[in-house]
């Protein structure tokens, strides 16, 4: 990885998304009551709590997993309310949790693209663009100063580290203006994210 020297957060950096009185209850459980955070662009922050906190659960709001029962998003200066996943990720929020969802018998490039897998029409069919998944895998590597052997390799060939890189990068890189949440998250791999929100 390329080291970077990231500058301070700026006073006057604008709130990219700000989380007021957030309460959830499941059942008879409360799970979280009147919790609020602010996050500036550029700012990592980081949920610590006792196991049971909460800070799962807040998570799982944030991306659309569940919807809280009271309380207000405001992303981008703009109130949301995810209903899914798939819009709190079109707001630039995405989550990669602790099991990093990468599948060991696939190549780096197509864990890269689960999901959102490039493709093309040839002779009427429908085909996964391979060329142009792998050229922005490496793309998306050599941006963040991540090195990977090769982007053809299968991921459970790769160390720890370098899996947690590619859980992360594609997410980095798809929303550089935006951020991207992480749950539980070692250190190692917040730092290579971080590089891109600077």
């Amino acid at each position: 990885m390329n080291t970077q020297t990231v500058p301070p957060l700026a006073p006057d950096a604008p709130v990219v998304l700000e989380m007021t009185n957030i309460s959830k209850s499941f059942g008879a459980v409360t799970a979280l009551v009147d919790v609020s955070i602010r996050l500036r662009q550029g700012e990592v922050l980081a949920l610590v709590g006792d196991n049971g906190a909460g800070k799962s659960t807040l998570i799982k709001i944030l991306s659309g997993f569940h919807q809280p029962d009271t309380g207000t998003i405001v992303s981008q200066g703009k109130e949301v309310r995810f209903a899914s996943p798939r819009d709190a990720r079109a707001q630039g929020i995405e989550t990669v949790y602790q099991d990093l969802a990468l599948i060991g018998d696939l190549s780096v490039y197509h864990n890269m693209f689960l999901g959102r897998e490039y493709r093309k029409r040839v002779l009427g069919l429908n085909l996964l663009d391979n060329g142009k998944m792998r050229e922005q895998a490496q793309l998306y590597l050599d941006t963040l100063g991540i090195s990977i052997p090769s982007v053809n390799s299968t991921v459970d060939l790769l160390s720890g580290g370098q899996r947690q890189c590619i859980a992360v990068a594609p997410r980095s890189i798809r929303h550089q203006k935006s951020w991207c949440s992480t749950n539980r998250w070692p250190r190692s791999a917040c730092a290579r994210a971080r590089m891109s929100w600077a």
